[in-house]
Order: C-alpha cells, then sequence, then structure tokens
C-alpha cells in the first residue's frame, strides 16, 4: 500500500505536504492527534479529513498499544526453609563462640572520655569568673566603711564577668 504524501494542519496553519515517515515521527512525538485535520496531496480537489477517519493512515501513525500482562508466566514457588538452607547448631559449638567473646570482652578497655567543648568552655567561665569576683568581694568586705568600695567593687566584678561571658560565648566561637 503506497500512501501519498499529506498536508495537515499545525497550528492553525497547512503545512506539507508530508510523507508517511515524517507523519509517523509526529505522531511518536505527539505533535499530532488523531483528531488533526489532514488532505492528501493527491488528488488535487481531496477534502480536508480528520486522521481517525483515514483507516490506513490511523493504522500506520497510532498502531494499537500492546497491552500489558502483569501476571508472572511461572507459578510462584515458596522459599526453602530456613533449616532446609544451613546446617544444624550444635551446642558446643555456641558455647565456644561465647566463651571466645567473653574472653575478648574482658580484655577490652574503654579509652577515657575527652570532655565536650562545652564542658571545656563551661568549666574555663566557672574558674575565670571566680578569679575576677573573688579579688572584688574581699575589697569589698575589708573596706565597708568607704562608700565608694562598696559601690564600685560589686560594679567592676558584674562588669567584668559580663565582658568575660561576651568574650568566651559569642567571640571565641
Amino acid at each position: 500500500m503506497n500512501l501519498p504524501s499529506f498536508y495537515l494542519i499545525e497550528n492553525h496553519e497547512p503545512t506539507g505536504p508530508h510523507s508517511v515517515q515524517v507523519l509517523r515521527q509526529k505522531a511518536e512525538i505527539l505533535v499530532i492527534t488523531p483528531d488533526t485535520a489532514v488532505k492528501p496531496s493527491e488528488p488535487a480537489d481531496a477534502l480536508w479529513a480528520q486522521i481517525h477517519e483515514i483507516p490506513e493512515l490511523c493504522a500506520l501513525l497510532f498502531p494499537p498499544k500492546k497491552a500489558l500482562n502483569l501476571r508472572t508466566f511461572a507459578p510462584f514457588k515458596a522459599t526453602p526453609t530456613i533449616e532446609a538452607q544451613h546446617e544444624p547448631v550444635h551446642v558446643e559449638d555456641l558455647l565456644r563462640t561465647n566463651a571466645l567473646n567473653q574472653i575478648s570482652a574482658e580484655e577490652f578497655t574503654p579509652r577515657k572520655h575527652s570532655h565536650s567543648t562545652r564542658f571545656r568552655r563551661n568549666r574555663n567561665f566557672i574558674l575565670s569568673a571566680l578569679a575576677i569576683n573573688v579579688p572584688s568581694f574581699l575589697a569589698f568586705c575589708l573596706m565597708t566603711s568607704e562608700v565608694p568600695a562598696l559601690v564600685i567593687a560589686p560594679t567592676l566584678a558584674a562588669v567584668a564577668t559580663v565582658i568575660l561571658y561576651w568574650f568566651m560565648y559569642h567571640l571565641a566561637e
């Protein structure tokens, strides 16, 4: 069967003539559908028709798709049981393995835990804050008769502690 070339309507404009091979490629990439209007190039006075109205052309461009068969061809066979796949386990082998595991566990020495960065930072902050606040506390206790010492010593200690905190937890990271 030798089909002529065809004109077709694409984007509301007639194009062509196109060979059947070109039409097949356009059908594969879904540029044309069975509802696309076509017109044979011969005879010249042929009328426009949709592809599905021309059975020979529709069969070439849109062949029926095979239905998927999802059933298995061979019947399902259960796998053998665990007992059939493995050798039997002997109690002596289990005891021997457990004894070896126990010996290796007794020889194991865990490594010493190193302190985390957070722990070290907190420890250093507390020690530094104590180093700042103890002299201020001593000045406060020894100079209780002088009013400026009662105000200046705790204020300096508080400001120094805030600066230390800001440095250690915000700038040092």
